[in-house]
């Protein structure tokens, strides 16, 4: 037992040596507060009793699992107990634990476990214990450690245990701006089971749906947006501008967030119809805005001919492709979508728009004068 005990801290010494080497970047970053590591190796290196359970009269182990573990921490425990306790960061725990699944279970009354956010939480038999509230970001982060240490715990410590706070409008807006940062196994791992058949029958995340996603999973985790409107600064009101075909464009971007500030956000690959949907959940009322005729004052006309593709007509001139993107700001900018004719069917919505731009332009005078 002895010769096992000394065989497996010297493993485990080297994987201490390696994960918080692996972590200085972290705790930089964060700026949390750890131990030194040479104080993880006094506890790992101190002189203890090995742990012998209980045996009944044939030999066997006596008592079930969760007795069998009170007695080892209860043993370590009074042990331990002039120790000082000890934090190290959650990224360390889970490299270790992931290598020898019970290197630090006899030290958990003596370790405290340093999320990423600085937040401390305790374990118990290798699972941590406690509820907190932290950013969505450290939420995911925190999933993404249990992912690819192969900890269930962890993971369902971050999906049940953890809230997310509050989040402002333009951290919403990055999310839906930025697919490439997000990790769908991260994201599918978060988000409720039930929501996840739902909207992602088969439990598979789309890249092209990743910001969607992961918007959706903090709802439904029940993140609200910032309630202090002079920080959040929640528009009233948004419009998701699309057009009615995407073929012929020459732009790569799928629509136009439209706030009631006056603000026009060009987003790629953006699920319109969950968007709206995650938004109006979130307290925001949305329009879908859907176009097939764009008019600007210096770059011409587009629209769409019968075979469904955009061209433009420009001097006089044709030509089989549209920036559509960038000349609807054109023509939202100069006013001169009141010269289409989706002014006339789409006349409501424009009309909630027009008074925007209007007011906003209003604003604009008053300022300059």
């Amino acid at each position: 037992m002895k010769i096992l005990l000394l065989i497996k801290r010297s493993c485990l010494s080297l994987y201490v040596f390696t994960s918080l080497c692996s972590s200085v970047s972290i705790s930089e970053a964060a700026e949390c507060k750890y131990n030194e590591m040479s104080e993880l190796y006094e506890m790992i290196y101190a002189p203890l009793i090995p742990f012998q359970p209980p045996v009944n009269e044939e030999g066997n182990v006596a008592g079930t699992p969760e007795e069998i573990f009170m007695k080892r921490s209860q043993h370590y425990f009074d042990q331990l107990k002039e120790m000082k306790e000890l934090k190290i960061p959650l990224k360390t725990y889970a490299i270790l634990t992931k290598e020898i699944p019970d290197a630090l279970l006899d030290f958990e009354t003596r370790l405290k476990i340093v999320l990423p956010d600085c937040q401390e939480i305790s374990m118990y038999n290798g699972a941590p214990i406690g509820e907190i509230q932290t950013s969505f970001t450290n939420m995911l982060e925190i999933a993404n450690i249990g992912l690819d240490s192969e900890l269930e715990q962890i993971v369902e410590f971050a999906s049940k245990s953890v809230s997310p706070n509050p989040m402002l409008f333009g951290q919403i807006m990055n999310m839906l701006s930025n697919d490439f940062s997000l990790n769908p196994k991260v994201i599918a791992s978060l988000m409720p089971q039930q929501i996840l058949e739902r909207y992602f029958p088969g439990g598979v995340i789309p890249v092209s749906n990743l910001s969607e996603a992961s918007l959706l999973t903090f709802t439904a985790l029940g993140g609200i947006i910032h309630d202090d409107l002079s920080k959040a600064d929640v528009p009233e009101r948004i419009f998701l501008i699309v057009p009615k075909s995407y073929s012929g464009i020459s732009e790569n971007y799928s629509s136009i967030i439209f706030t009631s500030y006056g603000k026009m956000i060009k987003t790629a690959a953006l699920n319109v119809d969950l968007t709206a949907q995650i938004l109006v959940r979130l307290g925001i009322q949305v329009d879908v805005l859907t176009l097939k005729q764009v008019i600007t004052e210096s770059e011409g006309t587009c629209g769409i001919d019968a075979a469904g593709r955009w061209f433009q007509l420009i001097q006089g001139r044709k030509i089989r492709t549209c920036p559509f993107f960038t000349m609807t700001e054109q023509m939202f900018s100069s006013g001169s979508y009141i010269d289409t004719q989706d002014f006339v069917d789409q006349n409501t919505v424009f009309s909630a728009i027009d008074r925007i731009l209007k007011k906003i332009e209003i604003k604009k005078e008053s300022s300059n004068s």
